[in-house]
């Protein structure tokens, strides 16, 4: 199959293809996706096998325009740099699948748009498409090329496992999750979150996308019922509301130089954090008045710029 040419392509509004019990294969040099839909395209797949080889070659993916891909009970493989198993400028679903990615991250999402991961096991090199600065795991951006409209990015991982594969050159350095450029939620509920960075989030500009100063990134990170572990890094252009309820459990260190532009975190009575060094937010709202389910662990925990353990 050659450079740009999809596999299964649906278009336009009212078109809508289903696609079950199936191979796919793509062996394009670049462009050559597996699953692709665009301008309101709809794609619905179930128990499929499906390989691409090129460059820029997602396995499930939409563009311009947006696009709706639902796949279930399938098999993805990706090979090729900048290839994810999933490349969303619009809406992907994912359940009961397992993935890898071999020359990229397991998940990007563009824009105003989404990507839900369930059931699902997903592993990557994290190895990024942009002269090393988006390395990662899940990478949620604004590339500002018009293919994806402007707003919020959203991501959602629910009872499953994603991997950078531990064999991979950027295994310890690659962020888990990269936000740049753009605001972005993101979702994780009973999640295995497996990397060798020791950092869980990247939140940054760059000088890749956006413009000078305008570009870094605001999450709404919400942990439900999830384990979560390593630092949350953030510059002076970025924020981040962290919300952990039903048990949570974070263990790390939150804008441990004190760079980032805000950090509001929110607590339930029954979540827990545990430091590994120095923590600083703008704001914090503990249901635990006696911030017993704090385990400060040597370190101080700052609460606009006053310690809470002093």
């Amino acid at each position: 199959m050659g450079k740009a040419s999809n596999a299964v392509f649906a278009s336009g509004s009212s078109s809508k293809i289903t696609i079950t019990d199936s191979t796919i294969t793509t062996t394009g040099s670049s462009g050559a996706r597996g699953l692709d839909a665009t301008y309101g395209g709809n794609i619905v797949g179930k128990n499929l096998k499906v390989t691409t080889q090129g460059a820029s070659s997602a396995a499930l993916a939409t563009d311009r325009g947006e696009g709706s891909v639902t796949v279930d009970h399938s098999t993805l493989e990706t090979n090729g740099k900048g290839s994810p198993i999933i490349y969303s400028t619009g809406k992907i679903t994912l359940t009961n699948s397992k993935g890898n990615a071999n020359g990229s991250q397991n998940v990007v999402v563009e824009g105003k748009n989404s990507a839900t991961i369930t059931n699902s096991t997903l592993s990557a090199s994290g190895v990024g498409n942009r002269n090393n600065v988006d390395n990662a795991g899940v990478m949620l951006y604004q590339s500002m090329s018009g293919d994806a409209g402007n707003g919020t990015a959203n991501f959602t991982s629910t009872n499953s496992t994603l991997s950078i594969q531990s064999t991979s050159s950027v295994y310890k350095s690659a962020p888990m999750f990269f936000v740049t450029n753009t605001s972005a939620i993101v979702n994780l509920k009973n999640t295995t979150l497996n990397f060798g960075s020791g950092i869980l989030m990247s939140i940054k500009a760059t000088s890749e996308w956006g413009n000078n100063g305008h570009n870094g990134g605001n999450v709404t990170l919400n942990a439900d019922s999830q384990t979560l572990n390593g630092a949350i890094n953030l510059d002076k252009l970025s924020t981040l509301t962290f919300n952990l309820k039903n048990g949570s459990k974070y263990t790390g260190q939150i804008n441990s130089d004190q760079s980032a532009k805000s950090v509001k975190l929110t607590l339930d009575a029954s979540s827990k954090i545990t430091l590994t060094g120095d923590t600083y937010v703008s704001s914090l709202e503990d249901a635990d008045s006696t911030y017993s389910n704090i385990n400060f662990n040597g370190y101080k925990f700052y609460v606009n710029g006053k310690a809470l353990n002093a």
